[in-house]
């Protein structure tokens, strides 16, 4: 359930483990941060996919990615500005190609905000986890030092 990012079933599973046994503590402490690294350490995809939508790169911004949101700001800035010259000046069509190259870069702007909230959540959940098996190095009598703490190298399913 950890490894899976699934935080609820998570905790209820280290909270369910008696706390005399020789994991017991370890896992009620772990229990007790997974809620704090849940709500703590997130950024919202959708909120990432909503600003970019209103000003592309600001969805970037959001997410601390100062020169993705820079490059998205200027080149879909360059496309509108070029459409609207061609509009002005050129057949229609230029300025249809050109909607349709910014269309893409857009939508590109968009997709690159949402999956970068994604990224950064994961790479938070990995961290976490990371650093509770750093901190707390579980070793079962009679086990290798590569066993995990938990669970799927123990077969707990944490």
């Amino acid at each position: 359930s950890l490894y899976r990012q699934e935080w609820r079933e998570a905790r209820e599973r280290f909270q369910s483990l008696p706390g005399n046994s020789s994991f017991g503590e370890t896992a009620h402490y772990i229990a007790e941060e997974i809620p704090h690294m849940e709500n703590s350490s997130r950024k919202s995809p959708l909120l990432a996919g909503v600003l970019s939508a209103a000003v592309p790169g600001s969805g970037q911004l959001y997410l601390g990615r100062r020169g993705d949101a820079w490059l998205a700001f200027v080149l879909n800035g360059l496309f509108i500005a070029g459409i609207i010259e061609a509009l002005n000046q050129d057949p229609p069509a230029v300025a249809g190609m050109l909607g349709l190259f910014e269309a893409g870069w857009y939508a590109g702007n968009i997709y690159s905000a949402v999956n970068g909230a994604h990224k950064y959540n994961l790479h938070q959940a990995r961290r976490f986890i990371q650093e509770m098996e750093d901190r707390f190095p579980y070793e079962p009598p009679g086990s290798s030092p590569t066993t995990g703490l938990f669970g799927i190298r123990l077969g707990l399913g944490f």
